[in-house]
């Protein structure tokens, strides 16, 4: 397994150009995802990109007949494995998102996109943002875990000492492909409104699932 060097992204940093990645996987900042490529397309496209130290790649949501994608995410591949039957497992962080301007198409497939950093550049600070409500949101992630989930070894708390970015991360892992409108997580202005999304999300499991108890007494 190969590790990328840790970079400090700052806004001058952010690339004019990006090579993309189409997937069913949504990246969002802070966030990681694992991935196995096997396509010749974009297993080229992987090896063009391992070419560059900073090993930047834009991962963007495959289009649907009814949803078109329209924002994407900077991902950086953190490590990789190249696999004896030609495939490659790789790890990727995300950094910020950015709307797409305009797509060039290159040879074998390939997709070379501008992408406009404006209206998602306080992603390269989330670390620092704050979850307003938290305490409320320690409460709904407990009874989800614990009545929808049925996790009894996420205790209340766990949850109160872990940090605000932590908790989103452990939200997104857990929560994201089960979002129907994956397009409202993607646009969210901060962590505030993405843990409102993931709140909403999960009182609404936790009211069915009572619900169904409830029909079966």
């Amino acid at each position: 397994m190969f590790k990328t060097k840790n970079l400090k992204i700052e806004a001058q940093d952010l690339p004019k150009q990006l090579l993309c990645l189409e997937v069913n996987e949504l990246l969002l900042p802070s966030t990681n995802i694992s991935l196995c490529l096997e396509e010749p397309q974009n297993l080229t496209l992987i090896d063009n990109i391992l070419k560059d130290p900073k090993r930047f790649v834009a991962i963007l949501v495959k289009s649907t007949k009814t949803q078109k994608t329209s924002i994407g995410c900077l991902g950086k591949i953190r490590s990789f494995i190249e696999t004896e039957d030609a495939r490659y497992l790789i790890n990727i962080d995300g950094i910020c998102r950015f709307n797409i301007v305009d797509f060039l198409n290159l040879k074998k497939g390939q997709k070379l996109l501008k992408p406009d950093w404006t209206e998602f550049l306080q992603d390269l600070k989330i670390s620092q943002q704050k979850i307003k409500g938290r305490l409320q949101l320690n409460y709904v992630t407990n009874d989800y875990f614990s009545i929808v989930k049925n996790e009894k070894k996420l205790k209340s708390a766990n949850i109160k000492n872990i940090k605000d970015l932590e908790l989103i991360n452990l939200l997104a892992q857990n929560l994201t492909k089960q979002i129907m409108n994956q397009g409202e997580i993607l646009r969210a202005k901060d962590i505030n409104e993405l843990s409102a999304l993931y709140k909403g999300f999960m009182e609404l499991k936790i009211a069915e699932q009572e619900s169904r108890k409830s029909l079966k007494h």
